[in-house]
């Protein structure tokens, strides 16, 4: 049964931002439609020019789309593959080697993506997201431990250790929380 206002009328739907919500799946099938084509013309020439910038074409599309209808249901995941496809592009490229260090900067990249998206929504969106600074940070740590190497990596190497030993011991914690917690 439907709420009536104190007029006696059905409660009418705020409509307001529907443009950007009605585009969306037209955005989405848009994508999927260029993606699933380029995927298909992989099989029938040499697309090795363009490939590098498929990922981060992707993600500014859905960027630029979460960014102009003020969703963060586009700036989110576009931030994201934005820093993946920056990642693969910059450690594709013939400057940076696949060693560790290789792996540091992609996850800079990466890390930039997530360190984008409480700024880009904070910018365009009425929403805040500032559980992103997190994991960016987290991965930006690691990152830079991988490029820099000798005794960031040896730290990296430790605090991978005590964060194990942190997490055993977060988890017997909540096991004796809950089993005492019955007997109080």
């Amino acid at each position: 049964m439907t709420q009536q206002n104190p007029i006696g009328e059905p409660p009418s739907q705020d409509n307001s931002d529907s443009g950007s919500s009605s585009s969306g799946p037209i955005f989405w099938g848009i994508l999927a439609v260029v993606g699933g084509g380029l995927l298909i013309a992989g099989q029938f020439m040499d697309l090795d020019a363009i490939l590098p910038w498929v990922v981060p074409g992707i993600g500014l599309a859905m960027l630029l789309w979460g960014i102009f209808a003020h969703s963060a249901g586009g700036i989110i995941p576009g931030s994201i593959v934005t820093g993946v496809g920056a990642g693969i592009t910059l450690v594709g490229s013939e400057r940076i080697d696949s060693s560790d260090a290789g792996a540091g900067y992609f996850l800079l990249c990466l890390a930039l993506g997530f360190l984008a998206i409480p700024i880009l929504t904070q910018l365009f969106t009425d929403e805040q997201h500032w559980w992103a600074f997190i994991p960016g940070s987290i991965i930006a740590l690691i990152g830079l431990a991988l490029i820099l190497g000798g005794p960031f990596f040896q730290a990296l190497t430790l605090l991978q250790f005590g964060g194990a030993l942190a997490l055993v011991g977060l988890g017997v914690w909540l096991i004796y929380t809950y089993i005492t917690r019955d007997r109080s």
